[in-house]
């Protein structure tokens, strides 16, 4: 058993708390810090290679993508589940907390260059 405490990077927007890997799945779980009018990316969209669920702990965010044609506001609560290899960009409304979860077979956890836009560290 492991106990962890959540906690957010002052530096960096995302800090991982957690990974977990077999031969089969790769895990992540972590916060992020996202300070009121940060873009993630900055220009264009994200893309990853697993599975993110990310759950607004405190704050606003404003999460889009071209390719869905969906745009969302997300508050305290507010979780979102983004597929494998679907373009998006967040725009922080606020300074927002967030809780995340990255996961996915064990090929696509340690390929994560798939992505086309950098999150800023």
């Amino acid at each position: 058993m492991e106990l962890l405490k959540l906690s957010y990077s002052e530096q960096e927007v995302l800090k991982p708390l957690l990974e977990l890997q077999t031969e089969q799945i790769g895990l992540q779980l972590g916060t992020a810090r996202i300070l009121k009018g940060m873009k993630l990316p900055e220009q264009g969209e994200s893309c990853f290679s697993m599975h993110e669920i990310s759950i607004v702990i405190s704050g606003r965010l404003q999460i889009e993508s071209e390719q869905t044609n969906e745009k969302h506001v997300m508050e305290q609560g507010n979780i979102v589940s983004i597929t494998p290899n679907q373009y998006s960009r967040t725009t922080a409304l606020e300074d927002t907390h967030v809780l995340y979860l990255f996961f996915g077979r064990q090929e696509q956890f340690n390929t994560d260059s798939s992505r086309t836009g950098d999150y800023p560290k």
